[in-house]
């Protein structure tokens, strides 16, 4: 009896310790491809390599086709931190209960604008005069591809749906192209996604006609309930590179022109929220 009994102890013991979930042994890092998926994950390698060696346990890039499917990944778990876009993070954040911890720098600033561009030779000076006119914008999830320029045009009194010949193409660079080659009159890009042109000439036949107001940088943020030892170490590993020094230019450069991370709060994107809610107001004038 007495053998039976520790038998059943120990099966005991030995299926709770089975149903227990085992330790995780890696983080997964999500981002959207703003390159093809091979592309993408080359130029992310070393920055998984980095931080795997920083945090102790292997780093894995996941990438999602956009960003609802990001967000999707957070709240299911699948990801434990996501490189969000300034607009999908407020979405994001209020879905899933993720943080935002750091923020992008780039260009000397952890903010960026989105302009409206036209050929120099196009005939058209100010906003007022692209009605009527063919336009191209990036895809709609883009801060300063699409939705920036377009609260820009709604404040000039000019509505994008009735006024302008408008069309959405992936990517900034195509968007670049297709202007300068005169396929579009006009378009919405980042700023300055003009270097995509391939040389001086080329860059200054296509001018500037407006700039959106200032929009703060994407955020890497991190899922609820994340260990915090954990995202220290993670916080402390990406704001110790900077592309200045040739052993952290490798790892950040390729990621998409970051020079470096900043600290970032949640509270950061309120500016974002109230701008989601001047446009709605903005579309229903």
């Amino acid at each position: 009896m007495r053998h039976a009994a520790l038998c059943l102890a120990l099966f005991a013991l030995f299926s709770a310790q089975a149903a227990e979930p085992r330790p995780r042994l890696d983080l997964r890092f999500g981002r959207i491809p703003f390159i093809n998926a091979r592309d993408m994950i080359s130029s992310h390698e070393n920055l998984m390599r980095y931080l795997t060696k920083k945090l102790g346990l292997e780093v894995r890039l996941v990438l999602t086709p956009d960003y609802d499917a990001l967000t999707r990944y957070m709240k299911e778990g699948k990801i434990d931190v996501g490189w969000f876009g300034t607009l999908n993070y407020p979405k994001a954040r209020e879905e899933t209960g993720c943080t935002a911890i750091l923020k992008t720098r780039r260009f000397g600033a952890a903010s960026y604008r989105g302009m409206i561009i036209t050929r120099a030779d196009s005939g058209i000076k100010t906003l007022k005069g692209l009605k009527g006119h063919s336009f191209a914008f990036t895809e709609p999830s883009s801060a300063s591809g699409y939705f920036y320029p377009r609260m820009t045009l709604l404040s000039a009194g000019i509505d994008p749906d009735k006024d302008l010949k408008a069309q959405c193409i992936k990517g900034h660079d195509k968007v670049v192209y297709n202007v300068f080659l005169g396929k579009y009159d006009a378009g919405a890009v980042y700023d300055d996604a003009r270097e995509k042109l391939s040389s001086p000439r080329q860059r200054k036949s296509v001018v500037v006609l407006a700039r959106t107001k200032e929009i703060v940088s994407e955020p890497i943020a991190v899922r609820k309930g994340l260990d915090g030892r954990l995202v220290r170490k993670l916080k402390a590993a990406l704001l110790a590179l900077d592309v200045k020094r040739p052993q952290d230019k490798d790892i950040i450069g390729p990621t998409g022109n970051v020079q470096r991370f900043v600290e970032a709060a949640d509270a950061d994107y309120d500016s974002v929220r109230e701008d989601l809610r001047l446009y709605e107001s903005l579309l229903k004038r």
